[in-house]
């Protein structure tokens, strides 16, 4: 493959990007992993049994006074 002078300041430039692209991809893997991973122990963990946090939380909404 001939290189033009122009493309070959270019090549490092592309093989890093392709290199973070690469390392991104592995980390949203590893990550979705984990988080099924733990998606699936809460589940076993509180099989049965009202969701936990589904009473940990209160909301009051309340309107604001007009001034």
């Amino acid at each position: 493959m001939i290189m033009s002078p122009l493309s070959a300041p270019l090549q490092p430039k592309l093989a890093t990007a392709q290199l973070i692209a690469t390392l991104q991809h592995a980390l949203d893997r590893k990550y979705e992993q984990m988080r099924e991973a733990a998606r699936r122990r809460w589940e076993i963990a509180n099989a049965g049994r009202v969701d936990p946090s589904d009473a940990c939380v209160r909301v009051r909404i309340a309107p604001r006074p007009v001034h």
